[in-house]
């Protein structure tokens, strides 16, 4: 183990570990299995620098030392990976050997640091290993068993894709990482080979990349900002690694390359982290948009099934009475009945518009398109809505250039749309009049809805066709705000244009339906 490569790449992987640890740390301190996680990667990350102090000699004179620090993490590694994954997965049915295992290691750690029970002697590039070597090997092969029956049990009851991969990948990256290291460095050494111990912070490379993808591409532990970091301590090292090791003429020229490196890359974890937290931010909106979703969802599904079926079997029974059909009425307890008639029917309007909203929301309104007589359409709105108009006393117009313009339509949707802007006119006007007008305009067909009513705000009329709008005139009386959206994506869907002009509040208003012809 001569090679600067292998001091470059041992060196750097402890660091990328030790970063990983305090990263996941710092960010989730109060979360039980990033401690434990930290701890794992912390013990990891120290006993690959005590392999390299062994084999290089570093700060201790004696290898002995090296050698018990580097089996003293090796016993922390498995213990803290176990209660890492049992508290992931919250897998707890080793709970009754877990204090076993806590003290086992422990009573180990004693013996390896103050006894040569396990460790015996270093030297040059081997050791000695004492009586109880083969306990310490089988407890650390035992606990790294269990980690592997805690993860394989989760991969099979584990449904959701995204936490599937997490485990497959964490399974992975373990069994690759651990199975090469114990054998290069637990169970080889017992039979006296020690030519191949340097590998087995090398193999721990797999387990990293592995973990990062949990991390990083399926965010296990959320923490994306950890990339940057672990890419920016790996940039400061390298260039820090570079200068120390330059000629003198050269120095200067790599100190300023690391100082630019260090700015760089403090402005590069700042950028980051105001990303994803406003990335996050951006998620947990989008959550609570989807939950209020899902609210007024049930509440349409309530409207559509709990309050219109009732209202409408009312209505129904209305019209009977109203017909006759269960004996004479009187005239003042059918003007009752008209008016019971007209708010009820204006509640289950309202309740179609509701539920019109959320299939134009969800893109379920389905459209019957045949050949239809716009005129006739128009003129059934004005045979219905003419008793309405005669109470309040308005003078209520019908203008009809042509008695046939035939247009591609869905008779239904049209009749809503231009339905709800009669309704309007009518409900604004106090006095005056209300004109609907039928004209054919080169290949389109021109119908206008013109009233002398409370007009529109100049502000409001840049929003009047957006869903649940009202103007401050509109409020007094009774109103979802939804007419004009719904009219807008129907005619809209007819490949059609509404508009609407006012001069002000008092003033009136007219509305505009352009549909082109046949």
């Amino acid at each position: 183990m001569k090679s600067d490569w292998v001091v470059l790449s041992i060196s750097s992987l402890a660091l990328s570990l030790f970063t990983l640890s305090f990263s996941v740390l710092l960010k989730r301190y109060k979360d039980i299995p990033s401690i434990f996680y930290s701890l794992f990667m912390l013990g990891a990350s120290l006993w690959a620098i005590s392999i390299l102090g062994f084999h290089y000699n570093l700060i201790f004179s004696e290898k002995t030392i090296w050698l018990k620090l580097t089996h003293s993490f090796g016993l922390l590694i498995p213990l803290t990976l176990y209660l890492f994954v049992t508290r992931f997965y919250e897998d707890y049915r080793f709970k009754d050997i877990e204090i076993f295992l806590i003290i086992a290691t422990t009573f180990l750690l004693i013996l390896v640091m103050v006894t040569d029970s396990i460790i015996q002697k270093a030297l040059d590039t081997s050791y000695k290993i004492g009586n109880l070597y083969i306990v310490y090997s089988f407890l650390i092969i035992f606990i790294f068993l269990l980690c592997y029956f805690v993860l394989l049990n989760n991969l099979f009851l584990i449904k959701e894709a995204i936490n599937k991969i997490q485990n497959i990948l964490i399974f992975i990256g373990i069994l690759l990482s651990s199975i090469p290291v114990l054998i290069v460095d637990l169970i080889l050494p017992y039979f006296e080979i020690f030519s191949y111990t340097w590998l087995g912070p090398l193999f721990t490379f797999i387990g990293i990349i592995c973990f990062a993808l949990a991390i990083f591409r399926y965010r296990l532990f959320n923490i994306p900002i950890i990339t940057a970091e672990i890419l920016v301590f790996l940039l400061w090292y390298f260039s820090l690694f570079r200068m120390l090791g330059s000629l003198k003429e050269e120095i200067q020229i790599n100190l300023v390359s690391f100082l630019i490196s260090f700015i760089l890359g403090i402005l590069l974890i700042r950028y980051v982290t105001v990303e994803v937290e406003q990335r996050e931010k951006l998620e947990e909106l989008t959550k609570e948009l989807e939950k209020l979703n899902k609210l007024r969802a049930e509440f349409l599904s309530i409207a559509s099934h709990q309050i219109r079926s009732p209202m409408v079997n009312i209505r129904g029974f209305i019209e009977l009475l109203l017909h006759g059909q269960y004996g004479t009425i009187a005239d003042k307890a059918k003007e009752v009945l008209l008016k019971i008639y007209r708010n009820i029917n204006d509640e289950i309007n309202l309740v179609n518009n509701l539920l019109d909203y959320r299939k134009i929301e969800e893109g379920k309104i389905e459209y019957n398109f045949e050949n239809i007589n716009i005129v006739q359409v128009v003129k059934g709105i004005y045979d219905f809505y003419k008793v309405r108009a005669e109470e309040k006393n308005l003078d209520f117009i019908l203008n009809l250039e042509k008695e046939n313009i035939v247009i591609k339509g869905d008779e239904e949707k049209l009749t809503q749309a231009i339905a709800n802007l009669v309704d309007n006119a009518i409900k604004y006007t106090d006095s005056g009049f209300v004109k609907i007008s039928v004209n054919e305009e080169e290949n389109n067909v021109l119908i206008t809805v013109q009233d002398s009513g409370r007009g529109i705000e100049s502000d409001y009329l840049q929003k009047i066709f957006e869903g649940f709008e009202r103007g401050k005139t509109d409020r007094k009386i009774a109103g979802s705000g939804l007419g004009l959206y719904i009219a807008k994506e129907f005619i809209k869907a007819h490949n059609g244009e509404i508009w609407t002009e006012s001069e002000g509040p008092g003033k009136g208003s007219t509305f505009y339906v352009k549909l082109p012809l046949q």
